[in-house]
This record gives C-alpha cells, sequence and structure tokens, in this order.
C-alpha cells in the first residue's frame, strides 16, 4: 500500500472515521429521499448510535432498537 506510506495511524484513523460519516449522510440523504415512513433501518454495531443521533439531530424521529444485536 505505497499511498499510505509515511501517513501516520492518526491520519489513517481520521479517515477512516469520515468515511464512515460520509457513509451515514449519504444513508441519511437516501432515507429522506425516499421519505416513507415509518422505516426499518438496519446498520452494523459501529454505526448504530451515531445514525441514531444523525437522525435526531435532523428532527427525525427515530426508536433505536439494539447497540449490538447477538443471536
Amino acid at each position: 500500500m505505497a499511498f499510505l506510506e509515511g501517513t501516520t495511524e492518526s491520519i489513517i484513523q481520521q479517515r477512516i472515521e469520515k468515511s464512515m460519516r460520509d457513509g451515514e449522510h449519504y444513508w441519511f440523504e437516501q432515507l429522506q429521499e425516499f421519505n416513507m415512513w415509518p422505516v426499518l433501518f438496519i446498520c452494523g454495531a459501529v454505526h448504530s448510535l451515531l445514525f441514531f443521533d444523525l437522525l435526531q439531530a435532523n428532527n427525525i424521529d427515530a426508536v433505536f432498537l439494539a447497540k449490538d444485536w447477538n443471536i
């Protein structure tokens, strides 16, 4: 991975976090375009609380069912 050469762990982590937040914002935009409520949205545990917070910050009435569901 030559493109990461000289990149610190901190910078890599920041890029990962930004990529994850960008994805969550994309999901939010798609839900708004879908505009059919109620909707069940399932995402991975690393996104669950942050995506829930994003919905609430945008006045979407959301119900959080499970932080990390296991069988």
